[in-house]
């Protein structure tokens, strides 16, 4: 009986490892999308502090 529930516990745990490997690669930016993020994060910053 145990070892029924610590192999439940185990399948939960690599289905939850799954997900969010799977989550993560999804949302990966690409070098130019970075690139424009980081511009656009700059821009905002200096127009910030020139007022």
């Amino acid at each position: 009986m145990i070892t029924y529930v610590c192999l439940a516990i185990l399948f939960l745990f690599v289905i939850a490892k799954t997900i969010i490997y799977w989550r993560r690669n999804r949302d990966d930016i690409t070098p130019d999308e970075l690139d424009r993020r980081l511009v656009l994060q700059i821009n905002r910053e200096s127009d910030n502090h020139g007022q």
